[in-house]
């Protein structure tokens, strides 16, 4: 293999053509494909399409320039089956707003698609009613791009309201749409009520006055409901000084928004002092922070403190087949899916629960991020005590020691393959206050000296606990591991194995074979409360019945309902309230 195929290998396979992308596919030589300013048949993109279903192994698929509109229907249909496909980008493909609504549907039933990248096609109002369908649907996306999209005002305002029944999507990007000031009031109400979006890029609209007033007060709100947004990008709009001011004044007094991206406006170098002025204040915070906590980190580590743990398992037991892997994927804000394998044996899954939801995660080293949410939550405390005695001030800021690496400002601004923001430091006048780069990831933090034993100890450096730290800084809530027991008999005697106190079981029984096959149900049940009561007396225990929308009359559930409590007695709590 050459240097060139080992590079693609790792990275992107680019294919030459649209035969040669059929034989990548088909050979499974990279998850991660390309189709770049090539010329497509309806034949080809059918091909492509069949391909991609059949070996389901396709990790990122993106296509530029190439025009699928030739034929755009087989890649609809391919995605609402395919389970393979995480980043979807098809920019500057010069889609129509119908093949946009048949993409849009294909996504209501997908349940892969992390990272949807549309920009520069031609959704219009048709596709911007369509997407804002999605969000309100689609539990798994949390990257939408719909820059440059002629999504019109009429859209943009249905997007933004959307955005009140989501709980997934973290960054939006909708430059480029001539959205004015409706939109931006849109955003501002809906923003209060959503709890999840962490990133709104309006770059380049023509949003004024207004608009800027009322995204100023949904900060201020959110500072006080919720913390999730810390960036906006409001660059080449039409923000007066006014609106401007009232925005750096919302970023000054907010606690976690940090980023506020307002150059190319009619404003004059004392507003961009202005934003300057915090931006470099909330980062010298923002570097002390990190220092103390993670000098409270080692010292942890070092002396072996305890606290609230903040995490818990939750066991899943049951007859085989009563759901105890879709309720995994309820839990997980995952979609249910029909066709789901029995567990063999046992399946582990790691999540975070949050006001906006459960998020699946990955569990790395739970020492130390319990340690890091504890010296988090010890700081926040601290901050706060002294925020109720103390009036705010920017000047304070600075005065801490320079922990974070100069960026280098030399550095031009464009836009990323993803359309993301990509800032150049250079234009806020000081190169040390921006704590990201222009991927908007940490930049490395210089931490205070630890002993080196203790580092070595638990495997990680410092830069590695300074990352932990900061999303210990993001994340707290709660939290849990999964734990779906295969149902089948022959995996009982090493169930028990698992069975502790420090636990939360939930017994799942199929409420129709309740009905049906009391006894047998019943005896599983049993089986399982006896089981759990012999190895984890004190831990809580719930029933939970699955199938549920089978069950249509009130009758079947007083029914199912005096069952249980004939089996578990009657100071347990009812299952069912029959009046529902």
């Amino acid at each position: 293999m050459s240097s060139e195929e080992e590079r693609q290998a790792r990275h992107l396979y680019i294919a030459k053509d649209p035969e040669d992308l059929v034989r990548c596919i088909a050979g499974q030589k990279n998850p991660k494909v390309v189709m770049w300013n090539m010329s497509v048949s309806g034949k080809e993109v059918k091909q492509i399409a069949n391909e991609i279903l059949i070996t389901n192994s396709i990790k990122e698929f993106y296509s530029a320039h190439t025009r699928l509109g030739v034929n755009f229907d087989p890649i609809a249909k391919m995605l609402r089956k395919n389970t393979s496909i995480q980043v979807l980008n098809l920019k500057y493909d010069e889609l129509p707003s119908s093949d946009m609504k048949n993409l849009a549907n294909a996504m209501l039933v997908n349940t892969s698609v992390r990272r949807l990248l549309l920009r520069n096609n031609h959704a219009q109002l048709g596709g911007a009613k369509a997407f804002a369908g999605v969000l309100k649907q689609n539990c798994v996306i949390t990257r939408l791009n719909l820059s440059a999209n002629e999504l019109t005002d009429e859209g943009g305002v249905l997007i933004a309201d959307s955005l009140k029944f989501n709980s997934t999507l973290r960054r939006l990007y909708l430059r480029e749409n001539r959205f004015s000031d409706p939109v931006a009031v849109a955003f501002a109400n809906s923003l209060t009520k959503n709890v999840a979006l962490e990133l709104l890029d309006l770059e380049t609209n023509i949003i004024g006055g207004d608009g800027a007033t009322a995204l100023a007060r949904m900060i201020r709100t959110r500072n006080i409901n919720n913390s999730s947004l810390t960036e906006m990008n409001l660059r080449g709009n039409l923000v007066s000084p006014e609106g401007a001011t009232l925005l750096i004044e919302a970023l000054a007094h907010s606690n976690s928004f940090r980023y506020l991206h307002l150059f190319e406006n009619p404003f004059g170098n004392n507003i961009k002092d202005m934003l300057a002025d915090v931006h470099r204040a909330k980062a010298a915070v923002f570097k002390e922070t990190q220092a103390l906590r993670l000098e409270d980190l080692t010292l942890n580590l070092a002396s072996g403190n305890v606290g609230p743990w903040n995490r818990s398992k939750i066991m899943l037991v049951g007859e085989g087949r009563t759901g105890k892997s879709a309720t995994v994927r309820s839990l997980l804000n995952q979609s249910f899916d029909a066709n789901l394998e029995s567990t063999v044996g046992v399946s582990l899954s790691h999540a975070n629960a949050h006001v906006s939801g459960w998020r699946k995660s990955k569990l790395k080293n739970v020492t130390l991020e319990f340690l890091a949410h504890q010296v988090v939550e010890v700081r926040e405390d601290h901050s706060l005590k002294k925020e109720e005695g103390e009036e705010d001030d920017l000047e304070a800021g600075r005065k801490g020691n320079d922990l974070i690496e100069n960026p280098d400002i030399s550095t031009p601004r464009t836009d990323n393959e993803n359309g993301e923001v990509e800032f150049n430091e250079a234009d806020l006048l000081d190169p040390n206050y921006i704590p990201f780069d222009e991927a908007g990831e940490s930049r490395k933090i210089r931490v205070p000296k630890a002993e080196e034993d203790v580092w070595e100890k638990h495997n990680i450096s410092r830069e590695q606990a300074g990352k932990i730290i900061e999303n210990a800084g993001k994340d707290k809530g709660l939290s849990f591991t999964l734990w779906d027991l295969g149902g089948q008999e022959v995996f009982y005697s090493l169930h028990h194995i698992f069975l502790t106190n420090h636990s939360i079981y939930l017994v799942l029984f199929n409420m129709v074979s309740m009905l049906r096959n009391t006894s047998s149900s019943l005896r599983y049940v049993k089986f399982w409360l006896d089981a759990i009561n012999l190895h984890a007396p004190e831990a809580p225990v719930l029933l939970l019945g699955s199938h549920a929308d089978k069950i249509r009359k009130k009758s079947s559930k007083k029914k199912i309902n005096k069952v249980l409590l004939n089996l578990i007695g009657p100071t347990s709590s009812t299952i069912f309230n029959a009046e529902d």
